[in-house]
């Protein structure tokens, strides 16, 4: 009787075709010699080339390969893989392999020991541009200071999560994701494993500055309400300020006989709190939009295909 635990390796497709083989051989060679049921779950993303059809032709692993109907973007797709998951523990990679596949054995030993949720963590970014080892780090810093949630800076996507983790994560059905925070909130037993992150060999990063920027929004919009005092706190020092002003200009007046006088002075105040009302109105539409879309319930994702080779 085979009395092996099912571990599922869950990777997100889009425009993959160059990884592929590349993805699936060191896949089968990292996992041969571990004793464990191992199957992949393929997400294809709405890839626009022939990502899917060579993704069902798999045949060295037992591999299940679902079409999303459209682009829904990649933290949607992992939570497709999630949901269709019911392996003991789950196992999510990207498909260029910048996390390294070696991270398993060790992801394992510790699921063994324990924990519920063993995750990588990059001890440098010296493989990014300086652009984006700046931008990262002053993203990590502000959102690890405003938000609920606390994890390590520069943890990667790769993670094993554990049956009652995905369990958890399952009934999280929020639209606009940041799956490293939700990964974080459900709480159990974590544990990071530090890794050095590989140049990308096949294919090209489908995020540009604009997803980059999208994908930051979404992070602060689910996991902090702090924005929405800040236009309290800026209205507060305005308003003292300006309260201030008036006083000392008034005194001025009844002791000195002269005020200020000219068009400049009231330009600038009328345009500073003008800003400072947009900004505030701007932050709150876009807590109001998410609102709004999560009222909808519509759901997450639509499958349009899916293919199984079990190797039965």
């Amino acid at each position: 009787m085979n009395n092996r635990k099912n571990v599922e390796i869950l990777v997100p497709l889009f425009n993959e075709e160059e990884s592929l083989d590349y993805l699936v051989n060191s896949l089968s060679e990292i996992t041969s010699g571990l004793p464990y049921n191992f199957s992949l779950t393929l997400i294809d993303d709405g890839s626009t080339d022939s990502t899917y059809d060579k993704a069902c032709r798999i045949t060295s692993i037992p591999t299940k390969v679902m079409k999303l109907s459209r682009n829904f973007g990649k933290e949607i797709a992992v939570q497709c893989g999630i949901d269709e998951s019911n392996a003991d523990a789950l196992i999510l990679f990207d498909a260029d392999l910048q996390d390294p596949l070696e991270l398993i054995p060790q992801f394992l030993a510790e699921w063994e020991s324990g924990y519920d949720i063993v995750y990588g963590v990059r001890v440098n970014r010296e493989r990014d541009s300086y652009l984006k080892r700046v931008t990262a780090s002053f993203f990590y810093f502000i959102f690890l200071k405003l938000s609920s949630v606390d994890f390590p800076p520069h943890t990667s996507d790769a993670r094993l999560m554990s049956r009652r983790v995905n369990q958890a994560l399952k009934s999280m059905r929020e639209s606009q994701r940041f799956n490293k925070g939700l990964f974080h909130e459900v709480g159990f037993k974590s544990k990071g494993v530090d890794f050095v992150r590989q140049k990308r060999e096949h294919g090209k990063s489908a995020y540009n500055p604009f997803k980059m920027l999208r994908y930051a929004r979404d992070a602060f919009l689910g996991f902090t309400t702090k924005p929405l005092y800040w236009s309290i706190y800026a209205g507060t020092a305005i308003a003292l300020a300006s309260t201030g002003t008036a006083i000392f200009y008034g005194a001025r007046k009844i002791i000195l006989g002269d005020a200020p006088s000219g068009y400049t002075s009231i330009i600038v105040a009328v345009l500073f709190l003008g800003s400072i009302q947009l900004i505030s109105l701007g932050i709150i539409g876009l807590y109001l939009a998410v609102i709004v879309k999560e009222s909808r319930k519509r759901p997450l994702y639509f499958i349009a295909e899916t293919n199984v080779n079990r190797q039965d």
